[in-house]
């Protein structure tokens, strides 16, 4: 089975949606930055939606997500992969070492504040694997 793991970079709420007749009242759910999404290999087609993926939310709520919210949080740098977190932490390691060598203070700071909560979130990635 194929899991695909993300972690959530910016807070937002997202809406479960519910297609049974019998439902009333929606649902939001409150993603905080470093909490966790993965997507598992369970899917399914609604005719004239399109497809929808279970996703476990922090490890212990599953719920069903459209893969066009998917693709929209993914695409609006909400959230990312671990691959993706990597690569930033590399570009903004990158970033402080330039400014160091150009003597650049504010570009310095700001780099050095990026990567450090880009190291706080692998670090809450790492103890939620």
């Amino acid at each position: 089975m194929y899991h695909q793991n993300f972690i959530i970079l910016k807070n937002f709420h997202y809406q479960v949606e519910c297609y049974c007749p019998c439902s009333e009242h929606a649902q939001f759910l409150e993603f905080e930055k470093g909490d966790t999404l993965t997507i598992t290999s369970e899917k399914k087609y609604l005719d004239g939606m399109g497809w929808f993926f279970l996703v476990e939310w922090n490890h212990n709520h599953r719920y069903f997500m459209s893969i066009k919210e998917i693709e929209a949080i993914y695409n609006d740098l909400k959230m990312c992969s671990f691959m993706d977190l990597e690569l930033r932490t590399n570009y903004f390691n990158f970033k402080v070492n330039q400014s160091l060598d150009k003597g650049d203070r504010e570009q310095f700071l700001f780099f050095s504040e990026q990567l450090s909560e880009l190291k706080n979130l692998r670090k809450a990635y790492a103890l939620t694997r």
